[in-house]
């Protein structure tokens, strides 16, 4: 369980691996079979069950989907044809069908061929796209798929936990402090995009948790420069 919340509470993690970590949580033999387990693994089995029930969400189940990755033969039940569904609905309700001037029916049919030439990858194919971020595969295959990238691409840009939004809000309160409290919403959101971005280009792969934990430091974004 430890392991799962760490790779799911980190900044570079795919939407796509909430779906498997818990299918690997819920199959898991550490928490006991369904016959005898102890009275620690059946409570810790229920949180799961209780955690599940709230992140088995349409957006869950569309990254899971459409992770280049995934196997779909693991999708739970009838989620894999709910998913779909849930897809074309999105894409309905948000006006997406109305932006690309298809059909209801065209949209789905895109959806099931993408899953239907998924399954059929060969080991070759998989193997050549291994390491691969969703995002980069999506990016560099939008055009094979230009209905189904219109989902994708906004699917995996939903972080997989609220810790980035909880460090923004953290960046945000640190700007609009009790000394500073007459600032507008926007230059508020000016002065956190200034903030985080000049963190962002003093040196590759910038430790957002770090940051975090020096918000209240005048050096906190210059201590990175005098150390290197």
């Amino acid at each position: 369980m430890i392991e799962a919340l760490r790779e799911l509470e980190s900044d570079n993690c795919p939407t796509s691996r909430v779906y498997t970590r818990f299918h690997w949580l819920l199959n898991h033999p550490a928490y006991g079979s369904d016959d005898a387990p102890s009275e620690l693994q059946a409570a810790i089995k229920k949180f799961i069950d209780a955690r599940w029930s709230h992140v088995h969400t349409d957006a869950t189940g569309l990254a899971f989907l459409l992770d280049p990755h995934t196997n779909l033969d693991y999708f739970v039940g009838s989620d894999e044809t709910d998913t779909i569904t849930q897809g074309c609905d999105f894409a309905e309700r948000s006006g997406i069908l109305h932006e690309l001037g298809v059909t209801r029916a065209e949209f789905n049919s895109a959806m099931y061929h993408f899953a239907g030439e998924k399954r059929r990858r060969s080991p070759a194919t998989l193997r050549n796209i291994e390491g691969a971020d969703p995002r980069d595969w999506w990016y560099s295959n939008r055009k094979d798929y230009p209905l189904v990238w219109e989902i994708a691409k906004r699917v995996f840009a939903i972080p997989p936990s609220s810790a980035a939004s909880e460090r923004a809000w953290s960046i945000m309160d640190f700007i609009h402090s009790k000394k500073r409290n007459r600032l507008t919403t926007d230059k508020v959101d000016m002065l956190a995009y200034i903030y985080v971005n000049h963190h962002a280009v003093l040196k590759e792969g910038a430790d957002w948790a770090r940051l975090h934990s020096y918000l209240e430091s005048c050096e906190a974004l210059e201590r990175d420069v005098t150390e290197q």
